[in-house]
């Protein structure tokens, strides 16, 4: 084997680091969106979520496209010639879960100034 690493050429936008590991969880997060909002509704707001089966149905949703969205970019990572594509094939996916947490602290600031504009 050779010892001096290869040359990268240019990449393009999309298989850039940061802006493909945001794009990376886009699809699994639109995927599972109005499911999340009817979790984080009975979470936060008392409310009780008896769709347990659905819910099975929507986290196996959620865990095929994380695969296939990671295996879609590693696939554009490795024809561009790029050979640190091991790092943006879990962050792409661990994108996701950045997404949860800012659509959380969205859902509660929303449902947080409803109550009290109630109150």
């Amino acid at each position: 084997t050779n010892q001096i690493p290869r040359h990268i050429p240019p990449q393009s936008f999309y298989t850039k680091l940061v802006p493909g590991i945001l794009m990376g969880g886009v699809l699994p997060v639109g995927s599972v969106f109005i499911q999340l909002y009817f979790i984080f509704n009975s979470i936060w707001a008392h409310q009780i979520y008896y769709m347990f089966w659905f819910l099975f149905i929507v986290f196996l949703i959620l865990v095929i496209t994380c695969a296939e969205t990671t295996i879609l970019l590693c696939y554009f990572h490795l024809c561009s010639e790029d050979y640190h594509w091991w790092w943006r094939a879990y962050l792409s996916s661990g994108s996701t879960a950045l997404y949860f947490f800012l659509y959380s602290i969205y859902f509660y600031a929303g449902l947080h100034s409803y109550l009290y504009s109630v109150l």
